[in-house]
């Protein structure tokens, strides 16, 4: 049976604002047909390129604030290398608009989503002054974007409700329902 790779991004302070994210990878541990599992900093994402360039397994990205765009950065990564995994799915948190004044995202090329991501769900919200950031395609993306707009939350806490986690585990069962029928 073929598996998938799961790997989540946390935001700046990411074990204590994007902690809803660890929530969510416990429960994809306990799913058949995941064989990885991980949370990793932002600012790894450039480690992060460089491995999955070695990997074939499909993988998942998740990520929250800033680590949206590090998930993005890394798909972009693999995109300009030529190898790597296929990337079915992202599920994006809530993408900070101020990547652009981190130095440790500056070079990651922003919160637009390249041609090797395949579909994205983007849990965002309308207030506050850090996210609010509907996702878009490069140019030349087929990447299927649903932007959702949640009500009722805050940025630092997207992430820790649960029925966007359920939503998220859904979207991942699906990715690998997908595979098996394929298969």
């Amino acid at each position: 049976m073929q598996t998938i790779n799961v790997i989540a991004f946390g935001g700046l302070g990411g074990a204590v604002f994007s902690a809803g994210l660890k929530t969510i990878l416990m429960r994809l541990q306990r799913i058949e047909g995941i064989d990885y599992c991980t949370y990793e900093d932002y600012a790894s994402w450039r480690r992060w390129a460089q491995t999955l360039r070695g990997w074939r397994d499909p993988t998942v990205l998740i990520g929250h604030s800033f680590g949206v765009t590090a998930a993005l950065a890394v798909a972009r990564s693999l995109r300009d290398a030529g190898g790597g995994p296929r990337l079915p799915l992202l599920v994006a948190f809530d993408p900070s608009r101020w990547w652009w004044c981190n130095p440790a995202l500056m070079a990651s090329g922003g919160n637009a989503v390249p041609d090797t991501i395949k579909g994205v769900v983007n849990f965002y919200q309308a207030s506050g002054p850090i996210g609010r950031q509907k996702l878009y395609r490069e140019s030349g993306s087929q990447a299927g974007i649903e932007n959702r707009l949640i009500a009722g939350t805050i940025h630092s806490r997207i992430e820790d409700r649960r029925d966007l986690q359920d939503a998220t585990v859904n979207a991942v069962r699906l990715v690998i329902d997908t595979l098996k029928q394929a298969a």
